[in-house]
């Protein structure tokens, strides 16, 4: 039973991550009218970078477009 709720508890934080970047790769697509290959390299780059995980990065960019000072909060529920 353990082991179910461990591997629940990381799908359900991974596809927080997922939507987050999600959310950072359109709004980068619409910034720079480009696809989302090429957001999703941005974001990957600034990452890279800055040695700061992906999903914190996208956060940050979803949070800055939000400009409301509230951390980013998915809509994905179990």
């Amino acid at each position: 039973m353990a082991q179910l709720r461990d591997a629940r508890d990381d799908l359900s934080a991974a596809m927080q991550s997922r939507t987050v970047i999600d959310l950072a790769t359109g709004a980068i697509m619409a910034q720079n009218r480009c696809g989302q290959e090429a957001a999703f390299d941005i974001l990957r780059k600034a990452s890279m970078s800055r040695n700061v995980k992906l999903h914190e990065v996208a956060a940050c960019v979803v949070a800055a477009l939000a400009n409301d000072g509230l951390p980013v909060r998915t809509h994905y529920h179990d």
